[in-house]
């Protein structure tokens, strides 16, 4: 009966702990993962330029409640805000672009994180805050 009982526990702490790798997983697949730009110019095209700009789509999806086209778009952004100020600034002083690229980064961050919690008032804010940094930099940076 104990070896029994000891076989039975076994299986089921293995199972346990595949069930726990399974679920740390990140269920996206590999060509759904947010790309790393190549350039400025990527994020801008794709995220802040024209009607399929990634910051349109949030905004718009955003009103049809349609979460999974809002949460792509905005782990996208949250990628932008983490790499764009690993390029240099294409005008004006390093200092200025690091404190702009920073605060992109936290407010596409703070985008991402609102979606994921389908916090509609939350990502609206947080995408109107993306929407509103835009004058003051490219005013310092865009040549």
């Amino acid at each position: 009966m104990t070896i029994r009982f000891a076989t039975r526990l076994l299986a089921l702490t293995a199972g346990l702990a595949l069930a726990a790798g399974a679920a740390s997983a990140d269920p996206r697949p590999d060509d759904k993962k947010p790309e790393k730009p190549k350039d400025i110019k990527e994020i801008m095209n794709k995220g802040h330029k024209g009607k399929k700009a990634l910051l349109n789509v949030v905004g718009n999806e955003l009103k049809a409640e349609k979460w999974d086209k809002v949460q792509e778009a905005t782990e996208q952004m949250k990628v932008f805000g983490e790499t764009i100020g690993d390029f240099d600034p294409p005008k004006g002083d390093k200092e200025s672009w690091k404190k702009m690229t920073d605060k992109y980064k936290e407010q596409t961050k703070k985008m991402d994180e609102a979606a994921d919690k389908k916090d509609a008032a939350g990502t609206e804010k947080a995408l109107k805050m993306v929407q509103d940094s835009c004058k003051g930099c490219h005013s310092q940076h865009k040549p």
